[in-house]
This record gives structure tokens, C-alpha cells and sequence, in this order.
């Protein structure tokens, strides 16, 4: 995936921290994890504009079928809890996932598909920390001036933002698993 190739770097980058070989190793280790979790049906496209609600029936249309697919619910859910504010003035990246809420979710998953509580925990702990290491590396484009301009506007690069993605990311969300160990790296800068 072109994007996992980039996750290393841009949590190195937002930590203020090399890439190193460590690093790099525990990166691909949440990859890793991330991918070997269960695919489901379901949206691909996180716009709400894609379906459309029938008023008379609440009769769920869906307008874009190209949005509809194969993912992960653990990166469904991981999107989903993610605010990126964007277009606020000093806005700040938030995250509705506790360690709650990914136990409960996760305990769901186990019912619907094979493995243990503890590997969907990992599955959903990897795939938020992902979703963090993208904000991440678009994050770094805008600092460089390599994003495009829509994004450079909608975003920014404050030290607001960047210090509430840093604490999105090294929010603890399961007891083990790759992603903490990711978490420990990049704590120690």
C-alpha cells in the first residue's frame, strides 16, 4: 500500500524524530496487523452525500455505488471517530475512540468474525494509529508546501494542530499489541 510506505515518515516527521530502522519495523508490524483483519461490506466513501433517505419510508438509497465495498470495520470505525476539523480556524485533531469503545466494538467483531477479543482490540488499535500516521504525512505536505493548496487552506499547519495529532496518536487504546509499541518509540522523543 503506497500509503504505508509514507507512515514511518510522517510519524517520525510530527515527533520531531528520525525514521529509524526500529521504527520503520514497528511500523510495518501495525501494517501488518492492520491488514489481516476480516473485510466486510460496506461504505468505502465517508461523504454522507453519497445515500440518500426517503422522508416517507426512511428507505436508505445509495447514490454512488462505486462507494460501496470491501474494508475493514476496524478502519471504518477508526475514519469515522476521527475530526480533522477542517476549515477551523486553529483546529485541532480529535478522536472519539477510548479504550472502552474499542473493547466494545471490538467484542462485536469477535462475535461476527473468527479470532479472539484480543486480536480485534490489536486489529482496531493498528488501523486508528494508521489513520493517524496519514493525517501525519498530509500534515507534513502542507508544512512543506507540497499539499495541495484546497488542503493547505482547510488545514494548515499550527503547532495547535500538529500537538493535537501527536496526542491523538500516542492515546492508548489497547493493553499490547504493535501499535503501542509504536506508541513507546515515539514517546521517547
Amino acid at each position: 500500500e503506497p500509503w504505508a510506505d509514507h507512515a514511518a515518515d510522517g510519524l517520525a516527521w510530527l515527533f520531531a524524530s528520525e525514521a529509524t530502522d526500529q521504527l520503520r519495523m514497528a511500523v510495518d508490524r501495525v501494517v501488518k496487523t492492520a491488514l489481516s483483519a476480516s473485510l466486510t461490506a460496506g461504505p468505502l466513501d465517508y461523504h454522507a452525500s453519497n445515500v440518500v433517505v426517503s422522508n416517507s419510508d426512511f428507505r436508505l438509497s445509495v447514490v454512488d455505488l462505486g462507494a460501496i465495498g470491501y474494508d475493514w470495520p476496524g478502519r471504518r470505525l477508526a475514519q469515522y471517530a476521527m475530526s480533522v476539523q477542517s476549515g477551523v480556524p486553529g483546529g485541532r485533531f480529535r478522536t472519539a475512540l477510548t479504550p472502552a469503545s474499542v473493547t466494545q466494538f471490538s467484542e462485536a467483531l469477535a462475535q461476527i468474525h473468527t479470532g479472539d477479543l484480543g486480536s480485534h482490540v490489536n486489529e482496531l488499535d493498528a488501523h486508528a494509529l494508521l489513520i493517524g500516521a496519514i493525517a501525519a504525512t498530509q500534515l507534513r505536505a502542507v508544512s512543506t508546501g507540497a499539499a495541495s493548496a484546497e488542503r493547505t487552506v482547510a488545514w494548515g499547519a499550527s503547532e495547535t494542530r500538529i500537538t493535537s495529532l501527536r496526542t491523538v496518536i500516542l492515546r492508548t487504546l489497547s493493553h499490547d499489541g504493535p501499535a503501542n509499541d509504536v506508541r513507546e518509540l515515539l514517546a521517547r522523543t
